[in-house]
């Protein structure tokens, strides 16, 4: 009876010894099996959780988000381990994720919310032209619950441009602490800052504005300098008869010759004073009616980079544009080009090969204007993600 009671209590401790993860074979054992090195599966049975945790980590920033949630389907361990790390990249595009999230994030505690880095979201197109104020809420409240931990943010309102304006407007009065990188697509406001002493947007650097054919008073008044006063990179896109934002950009980029601090008479001969609301007749013909400007203009007190891109070229025949819109939309490029000559002659760089020539870049008085090519079709979402991926995965160039 005592041997067979030995035998079931020998079996009994093997069986459990079965069930540990297997350790590395201790230094004694490695003169004589050298050849057998420890598993890998061993190696990462016995790395500590938070070692584990950092490789969830590093997950997040080798992609958008496909990483981090293949490893989070690898075992419960594993699931548990990239938890926190697994809404670091978001992408929305229909109503169905929209919701599906908004449920999830408003269940996670603040403190699992705070690695949520990169956020895309398409306003998908309406299904009624009657306004989805639930839809509108649930984007609201998850860029809420976002903002305080984000770092890049592409919002594409452009399907849906009728509702964009109040969505976008909320967006402005948001405050998002730690964001870098602000692409907005759609009908959008500008923004304003209410107390001067606290931005919504303290570190944004890069802000890419698309969908306003005309955004005058983009740069009076000094919204956004007040709102993103670290801001160095700026792209307006999808400009088109902006004839009246042309001349403020004109004004503005003469303007900023005096942040130099030297004034203006002991300062050499400048291309930009030729350039003060200098255009061409059938320029002067179309603006003559409209209301002066305004001296307010100023770009953000740190902008180093300004590029513009054009809308595609408008059709004239046809069901196009009237011939007036096709003038003020070539009035516009005349401005807009004339800006980046002098910028060209300023700094002894770029050349035109032709009327309707663009991506011209000049650099003067510290900020480098480029003036992009006409694109062949609009801007859609697709352009947009793309382009928000590359921010993330690190393989974008800088505009």
């Amino acid at each position: 009876m005592r041997r067979i009671a030995k035998e079931r209590s020998s079996s009994s401790d093997q069986r459990a010894l079965h069930h540990l993860p297997a350790r590395p074979f201790p230094v004694s054992d490695q003169t004589s099996r050298a050849d057998t090195p420890p598993s890998e599966e061993s190696t990462m049975d016995y790395c500590p959780p938070e070692l584990h945790s950092y490789i969830a980590y590093l997950a997040c920033l080798t992609d958008h988000g496909p990483t981090i949630r293949s490893l989070s389907l690898v075992s419960r361990y594993f699931h548990d381990i990239s938890a926190p790390y697994l809404y670091h990249t978001i992408s929305l595009q229909n109503e169905e994720t929209t919701f599906s999230l908004l449920q999830k994030l408003d269940t996670l505690a603040p403190s699992s919310r705070r690695n949520i880095r990169h956020f895309f979201l398409s306003y998908p197109q309406p299904k009624s032209p009657q306004p989805n104020a639930k839809l509108q809420n649930a984007i609201i409240r998850l860029v809420t619950l976002c903002a305080p931990s984000l770092h890049t943010l592409t919002l594409d309102a452009s399907q849906n441009l009728a509702q964009s304006p109040a969505l976008l407007s909320r967006i402005w009065r948001t405050r998002f602490p730690e964001l870098r990188n602000l692409t907005i697509s759609g009908f959008y406001p500008f923004p304003t800052s209410t107390t001067p002493s606290q931005p919504n947007f303290p570190r944004l650097t890069h802000l890419h504005l698309h969908g306003n054919r005309n955004p005058h008073g983009l740069l009076q008044f000094g919204g956004l300098s007040k709102s993103c006063p670290n801001l160095t990179h700026l792209k307006v896109s999808g400009l088109s008869m902006a004839v009246t934002f042309a001349m403020e950009l004109q004004e503005a980029m003469t303007a900023s010759g005096s942040r130099d601090g030297s004034p203006a008479e002991s300062r050499d001969s400048d291309p930009w004073d030729d350039l003060r609301f200098s255009t061409s007749p059938l320029s002067s013909a179309i603006t003559s009616s409209q209301t002066p400007l305004p001296s307010l203009s100023a770009l953000p007190p740190k902008l180093t980079s300004l590029t513009v891109e054009p809308a595609p070229e408008l059709e004239v025949t046809g069901r196009g544009y009237h011939p007036t819109a096709w003038m003020k939309d070539r009035s516009m490029m005349e401005a807009l080009r004339g800006i980046a000559k002098a910028a060209c002659n300023a700094d002894g760089e770029g050349e035109t090969s032709g009327e309707d020539s663009c991506g011209l870049q000049g650099d003067v008085h510290g900020i480098s204007y480029t003036l992009l090519s006409r694109p062949s079709r609009p801007r859609d979402s697709n352009y947009f993600r793309d382009d928000w991926r590359e921010q993330v995965e690190g393989t974008t160039t800088t505009w």
